[in-house]
């Protein structure tokens, strides 16, 4: 029940929230109220389902980072600092969960005349690395991977101690680089992950392109000398 201290309360910040707003018509209160109803739906919606990956993963603050993260097929994933392995292993738990409601998305009437669950999907594993410096903790780490049979590599060590360069995950960036980036310390603007460009002469694509067209119009010929003999 609440007492007049609080009453009191309410009242004073209602007052100096109407001081600082200033004079407002009834009608004009929508234009504040609304907004807050939307956020507050949202914020209801996005806690749902933060509790819904928690049951399924074990952990509120680990299903919170994999909403965040939203691992996709086939990527890769690192925790430099990764512990027993939760993390990753909260992540390959809720790509799995996220297939499977594709797979439960199939099996509806509208999706059986279109293969349905008897062509379910199939996705690549994420790939999953992680490091860890104190032994106990990395044995503890590869157990886990183990009886969550999950592959991936935990590698034993301390980056603020024995730091090397890695290619795609890590390299000593000179003062003069991040200066030339303005400063802009963003990873993706020092380290790319993706693969190589592969250049080749242009000559050797022509003649690939040249013979590929030879070989169309050997086909095309083969198929119309069996047109014209089933049509004979």
């Amino acid at each position: 029940m609440p007492t007049e201290t609080t009453k009191s309360l309410e009242s004073w910040l209602w007052d100096a929230a109407c001081s600082i707003r200033g004079a407002k018509d009834a009608p004009k209160f929508k234009d504040y109220i609304l907004p807050l109803v939307f956020t507050k739906r949202l914020c209801d919606v996005f806690d749902d389902e933060i509790n819904r990956i928690a049951r399924e993963v074990g952990s509120r603050a680990k299903a919170f980072m994999a909403r965040i993260l939203d691992p996709e097929p086939g990527m890769e994933c690192y925790d430099p600092t990764c512990g027993s392995a939760g993390l990753i292993i909260k992540l390959e738990a809720f790509l799995e969960e996220k297939m499977k409601a594709k797979v439960r998305g199939l099996s509806s009437p509208q999706a059986q005349g279109k293969g349905g669950l008897e062509n379910p999907p199939s996705f690549a594993r994420l790939k999953l690395y992680g490091q860890e410096f104190t032994a106990t903790t990395w044995a503890m780490a590869n157990m886990n991977m183990i009886i969550h049979d999950m592959e991936g590599k935990i590698e034993i060590g301390d980056t603020f101690i024995a730091w090397r360069e890695e290619d795609k995950y890590s390299r000593i960036v000179p003062v003069e680089e991040i200066a030339r980036n303005d400063y802009n310390i963003s990873p993706s603007r020092y380290i790319h992950t993706g693969a190589a460009d592969e250049y080749r002469p242009l000559a050797e694509i022509i003649e690939e392109l040249e013979a590929l067209e030879d070989e169309a119009k050997e086909t095309d010929a083969v198929l119309k000398g069996i047109l014209a003999k089933l049509t004979a």
